[in-house]
């Protein structure tokens, strides 16, 4: 696929809600650890999008989805690998070193994808650089 090429995706949920349609015209995929419903991790990562990512990013006029929030047959792999290709940015939540969102944020890094990432304070992360020149 070409450099800033876009699919037309209105099936897979990955369109802005009609309230959003006027104001945004960017998305952010937020690469994260879901989690099963009710434990510590799932509180935490609920936490960080609804009150920290979500806000955020509505404040500059951009829609956020999470990976729970595609509402769509078929392979969700292949739905989330097609939001970090497509959207025009993405946000990481490293928190819990979950095997699945290191995949992801590689998935973005390799096609250079812009890309921010957040932990919670006092986790063990190494300190490396993920930035690219997009």
């Amino acid at each position: 696929m070409a450099k800033g090429a876009r699919t037309n995706t209105p099936e897979m949920n990955m369109q802005p809600s009609s309230a959003e349609q006027g104001t945004s015209k960017k998305r952010c995929f937020v690469i994260s650890p879901i989690g099963e419903e009710g434990s510590e991790g799932r509180r935490h990562a609920d936490w960080v999008y609804t009150k920290l990512v979500k806000p955020a990013l509505q404040q500059f006029g951009i829609s956020s989805l999470r990976a729970d929030e595609m509402k769509v047959p078929g392979d969700i792999n292949a739905h989330i690998l097609r939001a970090i290709l497509d959207f025009e940015l993405c946000i990481a939540v490293l928190t819990d070193h979950n095997p699945n969102v290191f995949y992801e944020v590689g998935v973005a890094h390799a096609a250079r994808r812009p890309l921010s990432s957040c932990c919670k304070r006092g986790s063990a992360l190494h300190s490396t650089s993920m930035s690219t020149d997009t």
